[in-house]
């Protein structure tokens, strides 16, 4: 199975949308750690994470798969958090000393 192209595509086009997908057939563990790692190496494991956790097929994985991505996505979120926060102070101390 080309996973890139067979769910991952699927997957982030449903993300871009703010929608789900609705795979129905089960998919192996191997299968879905490499969507979720493919995902991590494009930098959007919690848009294709939010996209796929609740469609049928994502109910009967094994759970410590899906609590990996889970926590990877948590993680992610967090970082993003705090580089925007970051990011934000040092647009405000920028925009108060070149006024």
């Amino acid at each position: 199975m080309d996973v890139k192209r067979e769910l991952f595509l699927p997957a982030l086009k449903a993300a871009l949308k703010n929608e789900t997908v609705s795979w129905e057939k089960e998919l192996e563990p191997q299968v879905w750690m490499e969507l979720f790692q493919i995902a991590g190496k494009h930098q959007v494991l919690p848009m294709i994470y939010e996209a796929v956790y609740g469609c049928p097929a994502a109910r009967k994985i094994e759970p410590q798969i899906l609590l990996s991505a889970k926590q990877q996505t948590i993680r992610a979120v967090m970082l993003q958090t705090m580089k925007t926060s970051e990011f934000l102070g040092m647009f405000a101390d920028c925009q108060g000393s070149c006024q």
